[in-house]
């Protein structure tokens, strides 16, 4: 054995390691002119590990830019020679190379960047990943998960039909739903305040119900751009209801009630500090809308003046109802005035006695074949009523009068009541007066001819008082 090494082995061993390695480099040479190493490049999808376990945290994350796993891709670099890499083209990168990254390895050191691992999956690829230049870290940002609830408004747009109106800030106005949910990284929900819808009412003259997308609006009302990828709504759109009301003018009365103390009487003369009013409403309720009366002011024992203040939107209240969302039925213009007063007094009845000659009764339906005489020359008219209307009586304001039935026209002494008249809503103490009827036939001078009885009727009125017809 040991000539054996001696002789094949050891001996000219120099030249046989020399020929050893122009053996090796002359095979390099035929392989490399032949098949030479290249290197060859190809994007492979990056696979995120342990998202749901990172997400269900309550943790967002962001690699690259994108919190989308699915859009993440790396380029791979393998050295290989040209007939693997040839059969390489021909196959999908993801049947024979893998890329990973750890999202629970952010609880490490390197809390900003993740390390890609690269594998390959094929062993029978013959390839080697050229390290220098793989990229060997996926940059990430991590920030808490949060949810929040917004409430969202509406911005109308748009007039609607002449005679009618709608008004800002109305309380009837109905968003639904009336807030949504978001969830998203806080930094990007920090910055919304509320979701916005528009509604355009142009032409309006009913009630308008409109569906919109809601806008997510920052403090200053800007919009806040996001992707819905990154911020999940509950809801993306909201239904807007908006009132369309008719609108008009309407005047006030003023009523009473009660009885003044003993002796006074109501002087009838409330004054209103405000003559009509502007509201609006339903179509249907304005329509049959002609005037508003006031509550009555009470008199019960009053002696004096009185004045009554009114909070105009409680009254239309009162005489409208509310709605079913507790919103005022009728309700008044934002220009109306909000209350109005009503000024009015109760007066002492007092007396006053006016003397009345007989020349100034007129007499009804006496006849000219009659002759009447007053007993008396003069009668005494009293009459009662307030203040102001006694001290504003003069006696030629009053008209007194005598009304004969025909039963009366019968010869002798006869005693009826005066009709006092002129004098208002004030009244007069019954007056009775005497006279004495006469036929004139009875006297013995002929019954006078049509053309006389207007002589004798004029003659009567000088002696006897104004003869009626």
């Amino acid at each position: 054995m040991k000539n054996f090494i001696q002789k094949w082995v050891l001996h000219n061993l120099g030249y046989k390691i020399l020929a050893l390695v122009i053996a090796i480099i002359l095979w390099l040479i035929y392989t490399n002119t032949n098949d030479p190493i290249h290197t060859y490049s190809v994007d492979v999808p990056v696979t995120v590990q342990n998202q749901d376990q990172f997400t269900r945290q309550g943790r967002y994350f962001e690699i690259e830019g994108t919190s989308n796993p699915s859009n993440l891709k790396v380029t791979v670099y393998l050295r290989a020679r040209n007939s693997v890499i040839e059969k390489l083209r021909n196959r999908s990168a993801s049947s024979y190379l893998s890329a990973y990254v750890d999202l629970y390895e952010l609880d490490s050191s390197e809390s900003d960047r993740l390390l890609i691992h690269y594998s390959i999956t094929d062993p029978t690829v013959k390839a080697e990943f050229y390290t220098i230049r793989n990229k060997s870290y996926l940059s990430v940002e991590v920030e808490d998960n949060v949810t929040v609830e917004v409430p969202i408004n509406y911005v109308i747009s748009g007039e609607p039909a002449v005679g009618y109106l709608n008004m800002e800030e109305d309380p009837s106005v109905v968003v639904t739903p009336e807030t949504v949910k978001l969830t998203g990284p806080a930094n990007q929900i920090s910055n919304i305040s509320y979701g916005q819808v528009s509604v355009d009412i142009t032409g309006a003259n009913a009630n308008v119900t409109k569906v919109g997308r809601i806008y997510l609006k920052d403090k200053d009302g800007n919009d806040v751009s996001y992707s819905r990828d990154v911020i999940v709504s509950s809801v993306s759109e909201a239904s807007v209801f908006v009132p369309i009301y008719a609108f008009k003018s309407v005047p006030l009365s003023a009523s009473v009630t009660g009885t003044p103390a003993s002796g006074y009487q109501y002087a009838n003369n409330a004054q209103i500090s405000v003559d009509q009013i502007e509201v609006y409403g339903p179509e249907s309720v304005m329509n049959k809308l002609r005037n508003i009366t006031l509550p009555p002011v009470d008199l019960s024992e009053a002696t004096g003046s009185l004045t009554q203040t009114y909070q105009l939107q409680d009254v239309l209240r009162d005489a409208f109802g509310q709605d079913n969302d507790g919103n005022d039925v009728v309700r008044l213009m934002p220009d109306a005035p909000t209350e109005a007063t009503v000024d009015l007094s109760v007066e002492k009845i007092i007396e006053r006695s006016f003397t009345i000659h007989n020349s100034s009764i007129t007499v009804y339906n006496l006849t000219n074949d009659w002759e009447l005489t007053f007993d008396q020359d003069t009668v005494t008219i009293t009459v009662q009523g307030l203040t102001s209307q006694i001290r504003g009586l003069s006696i030629s304001d009053i008209n007194v009068s005598l009304t004969l039935a025909p039963s009366d026209l019968t010869k002798g002494s006869h005693t009826s009541k005066l009709v006092i008249g002129g004098i208002g809503d004030m009244t007069a103490k019954d007056v009775t007066i005497s006279y004495t009827l006469r036929s004139k036939t009875d006297s013995g001078q002929p019954l006078p001819t049509s053309s006389q009885k207007e002589s004798s009727a004029s003659d009567s009125d000088s002696s006897t008082g104004k003869a009626g017809k």
